[in-house]
């Protein structure tokens, strides 16, 4: 069983890339580039309703062909999506786990409180074993194991994410630059963090919060600061990616970014503490002018952090 420890950091991912980490450790292979177009920031048109409905991190590169790709090219992490039904998911389970491949599934429909994935490792006859996951933990390691029946895995049908460890092509620089350029470049009309200005204005002119909050059970299910959680999670994301490729392909001057890329991660997430506090303030409306503000210096630090890597990946791509 190559995959027997759970990796937390709930700074920087979210469940499913907990899941995807843990497996690239357990089969020996890297997954940085799943970061390479974790640098996002979209605000839908149009006033009315709710702000966090409207607001999208964009952060998601399991979900992105292209990334996977990339991955499974460069690093040897070969994923593969699918959506069998239930023999198709039976016989894709079996399959990878008699190789020794681990699969994550996705739970065919969410439960409060609930991990909506589950990691299978291992096999014995019609049990299958699982690590299991605990969403409220934001770090470290765990190793327990539990054992799930043929007729539980039917609630895990909302999707499978097969993996096996395949040969690693070599990273160049040129290549390197090519994906800063995907997630910089090519990115929002060029643009990976357009609409921050205007998100500022809308958030310093609400007068509070409990059109946001109000219907949500806790905190971290409200959209607007969970997409503010993401929008952080996915700059120390985007740091971890040029950290690799400074590394891994030799491309100089990377540092210095992946240094910003955190110090963006930061302040998103203080935007989202802020927010969190004016939701349970009693007049919060100078509070949010000031995050209002606050957002307006955050969409100038990162503009010059695109242009900053919009001109090491032009320099080496012509």
């Amino acid at each position: 069983m190559p995959v027997c420890r759970m990796l937390y950091d709930r700074r920087s991912r979210h469940c499913l890339e907990d899941h995807f980490v843990t497996v690239a450790a357990g089969l020996l292979r890297r997954y940085e580039l799943l970061y390479s177009r974790s640098w996002r920031f979209a605000l839908a048109a149009g006033g009315g309703g709710r702000l966090g409905a409207r607001l999208d991190s964009g952060v998601g590169g399991v979900s992105d062909p292209e990334v996977l790709g990339w991955v499974g090219r460069y690093q040897g992490l070969v994923a593969s999506c699918h959506r069998p039904d239930r023999e198709g998911l039976i016989e894709l389970v079996s399959g990878s786990l008699r190789s020794g491949n681990p699969l994550i599934l996705k739970r065919s429909s969410s439960i409060a409180g609930k991990s909506p994935y589950m990691l299978l490792v291992g096999q014995d006859a019609d049990r299958f074993a699982y690590l299991k996951y605990d969403i409220t933990r934001t770090s470290g390691t765990s190793s327990e194991v539990a054992c799930a029946g043929v007729a539980e895995l039917e609630q895990w049908s909302g999707g499978a994410i097969a993996f096996r460890a395949g040969p690693r092509a070599a990273l160049d620089r040129a290549t390197a630059a090519e994906i800063i350029r995907a997630g910089v470049i090519d990115a929002g009309g060029g643009d990976p963090c357009g609409g921050i200005d205007a998100f500022a204005v809308e958030v310093a002119g609400l007068g509070d919060l409990e059109g946001e909050t109000s219907g949500y059970p806790d905190q971290f299910n409200v959209p607007l600061f969970y997409e503010l959680m993401r929008l952080s999670q996915g700059r120390y994301q985007f740091a971890e990616l040029l950290n690799y490729l400074e590394g891994g392909a030799g491309e100089p001057g990377l540092s210095d970014a992946a240094r910003r890329m955190r110090c963006l991660g930061q302040e998103w997430n203080l935007m989202r503490s802020l927010l969190i506090k004016a939701s349970i303030t009693r007049r919060p409306g100078n509070l949010l002018r000031r995050v209002g503000n606050r957002l307006e210096e955050l969409a100038d630090l990162e503009r010059e952090a695109s242009r900053a890597l919009r001109a090491v990946a032009e320099a080496e791509v012509g």
